[in-house]
């Protein structure tokens, strides 16, 4: 193995090798694309006094994150290539405060996304009339509220009055709502009748070893890091120790691909071969996460 030198001014790898293992690319694949076209269905909806939502579930580091940062992305990406208003942003991505799950928390991280002034002193109501303001003035037609699972640590009344500024902003300002969580998101959606009726529960299963795609997807990681696709990587065992070790969990098949990569390059290789592999040190998900 190359030894490496350690600086706070100097990175592991070659700048390209750096960029190429830990940028964010998004690789195209079957289940991730039907999502996307939920989420530009939404974005086309037109106006309705019963506005449709979307809750994107599934096992942690199963890409459901990843998912909604494109989607927001390439919205922002396309409003800049037809040279429309900067100011607007028609999503916000919210990440769905844990610590206190009420409607003054939630208001307060939806006016940090549109990197709004905030006056914590305010009360709910206050922050609520400053975002109907400001929604119409962005033209925000979706908000997306990752893990949303975070409210089922908050007490009952709170959890319930949480739920209902969700429908509140749905119903009064015409928003989309996206929930993005766990398999225990589905369940705190459930428990307001009203918002499940309007919310499609959308789930983000693990891929399956038969699916052919999985192997392509895997490939195409690989490629990604910069690296050659050798005779291993092709081969019906490699995949099946890929999906074994990542429970078939697109991120997880994304990070433990990485991290061979890592091993790899570290060792003067232009390849994942499968001993590589093999000897990357790995805990399987289901027992680093546990019941989810």
């Amino acid at each position: 193995m190359h030894q490496i030198e350690h600086r706070i001014d100097k990175l592991p790898f070659e700048k390209s090798v750096h960029e190429a293992l830990y940028q964010d690319k998004w690789i195209p694949y079957r289940k991730g694309e039907e999502c996307m076209y939920e989420l530009w269905s939404l974005f086309h909806e037109g106006p309705s006094v019963r506005s449709q939502g979307l809750l994107i579930y599934g096992e942690p580091n199963s890409g459901k994150s990843m998912l909604v940062s494109k989607f927001r992305l390439d919205v922002r990406d396309q409003l800049r290539e037809k040279s429309m208003d900067a100011k607007q942003c028609p999503v916000l991505l919210v990440e769905t405060p844990g610590h206190r799950a009420n409607p003054k928390s939630l208001f307060i991280e939806i006016l940090k996304s549109m990197n709004a002034p905030i006056r914590t002193s305010h009360n709910a109501d206050s922050l609520l009339a400053q975002i109907e303001i400001l929604v119409g003035k962005y033209n925000v037609r979706i908000l997306i509220l990752d893990e949303i699972h975070n409210i089922m640590n908050a007490h009952t009344d709170e959890r319930a009055a949480f739920l209902n500024s969700i429908r509140y902003l749905s119903n009064k300002l015409d928003l989309r709502i996206v929930a993005v969580g766990t398999h225990h998101a589905r369940h705190m959606i459930q428990l307001d009748p009203q918002l499940a009726s309007r919310i499609f529960p959308f789930n983000l299963s693990p891929w399956e070893r038969a699916d052919k795609e999985y192997a392509a997807f895997v490939l195409q990681l690989i490629m990604g890091c910069n690296l050659k696709v050798c005779d291993d990587n092709k081969k019906g065992r490699f995949i099946s120790l890929v999906h074994e070790r990542t429970e078939g969990l697109t991120g997880e098949t994304k990070d433990l691909i990485v991290r061979a990569a890592k091993n790899s390059i570290r060792s003067g290789l232009d390849h994942i071969p499968a001993e590589v592999l093999t000897e990357t040190e790995w805990m399987l998900p289901s027992e680093r996460y546990g019941a989810c």
